[in-house]
């Protein structure tokens, strides 16, 4: 009776371990060395989208489970699991797995997993995790996670998270923060921390703790350089370079007029960012012209320094442009260098003089240059 019982329970051992033997063949699939697909199930050898092969030819459309070595397809190349090693194909691949290698594909990639390599396409690129590695396409690059590497394109490049390395394209995103560079030739976002530097016509970022150069540059908070014709900020704590210099949270405007040698009335605007101030003027009556009527338009860059509460010394650099009833054949323009004193004596307005030195220029449109400097004082005030 006891050999009976202890056949019987062999007899159920072999059993469970045959059926649990052939669930994980099933699941895994079966390998093969080379698979030729023309199209799945139909016309390939393999079966299932669970076999794993580590060469796989594809004609039009094939589906694998794995593939550790080499693909090379014509349409369609759609692997369920992990791609170790490279694929080339004329149409879309898509590796439901992580990519470990190089996927080059005429039309797209996409991958639900991570890549640690890179994704090359004609059109677009798309990754649902992290990439460790480079995309490179001809229109789109997408991913949704975390990159560390590089993404270029000729129009649009999208990071959803943080990115450590280099976007180059004509218009990049990131969702989070920068470490490192961005380079297009419309706008670059970083909609947090950038450490680091943007280039193009515009950007846009949160707190910039490295760069902005382009002509229209954007931030909540700046902590580096912004380097441009019209730098924007909530909070200046940087150094802004530009025409315009604006600090919305700790900058101010004010209108000035005054008088001097060089011309006998000017009017502009005085934009603070910071202590970093840009000035805007128009004037009339430019002393030095020969002509019956003179104007000019002005910008200026220079920096308050406070000497005490209502007191201020404000030295700038400034480009003076010259018109008058013979600009048609001549084209005149100033470089200037002035100091000036301020001091506030009444609410809301400020007074101020200063010296300086400007060097005139006058290029003859038929032939032969004049130049000329002159030391200028001036004398106006500031409402603010």
């Amino acid at each position: 009776m006891s050999f009976i019982k202890t056949l019987s329970y062999r007899f159920l051992f072999i059993l469970v371990f045959i059926l649990l033997t052939s669930i994980l063949t099933y699941s895994q699939g079966k390998h093969y060395p080379v698979n030729v697909s023309v199209w799945f199930k139909s016309l390939s050898l393999n079966k299932s989208d669970k076999d794993s092969t580590n060469f796989n030819l594809n004609i039009l459309y094939s589906k694998t489970g794995s593939v550790r070595g080499g693909n090379i397809g014509v349409a369609y190349t759609d692997i369920q699991r992990n791609l170790n090693g490279f694929n080339i194909t004329g149409g879309l691949t898509r590796v439901k797995g992580t990519l470990k290698g190089v996927s080059i594909s005429g039309f797209g990639n996409t991958n639900e997993e991570g890549v640690k390599g890179f994704q090359i396409s004609g059109v677009g690129n798309l990754t649902n995790n992290y990439l460790k590695g480079a995309q490179i396409s001809g229109v789109v690059n997408y991913v949704v996670d975390n990159i560390t590497g590089a993404q270029l394109s000729l129009v649009l490049n999208v990071a959803s998270e943080n990115l450590k390395g280099v976007q180059l394209g004509n218009s990049n995103i990131i969702g989070k923060s920068l470490t490192g560079a961005q380079l297009g030739t419309t706008f670059n976002v970083v909609n947090d921390k950038l450490t680091g530097v943007q280039i193009a016509p515009g950007n846009l970022a949160d707190i910039v703790k490295g760069g902005q150069v382009g002509v229209l540059n954007i931030s909540s908070v700046n902590e580096g350089l912004q380097l441009g014709v019209f730098n924007v900020t909530d909070y200046q704590k940087g150094v802004p370079v530009g025409v315009v210099n604006v600090a919305t949270k700790n900058g101010g405007i004010e209108g000035i007029v005054y008088t001097g040698n060089f011309q006998s009335l000017t009017a502009g605007v005085k934009i603070r960012s910071a202590k970093f101030v840009s000035i805007l003027e128009a004037g009339w009556n430019e002393y030095q012209s020969y002509d019956l009527s003179s104007w000019t338009l002005a910008a200026r860059y220079g920096y308050d320094f406070e000497l005490a509460k209502f007191y201020k010394i404000t030295p700038d650099i400034g480009y003076v442009e010259i018109f008058d009833d013979d600009a048609s054949n001549e084209h005149e323009f100033a470089l200037q260098a002035r100091i000036l004193g301020q001091a506030q004596l009444i609410k809301n307005v400020r007074f101020f003089a200063g010296i300086g030195y400007s060097q005139r220029y006058e290029i003859l449109k038929n032939g032969g240059n004049i130049n000329d400097g002159k030391f200028i004082y001036l004398a106006g005030f500031s409402l603010f």
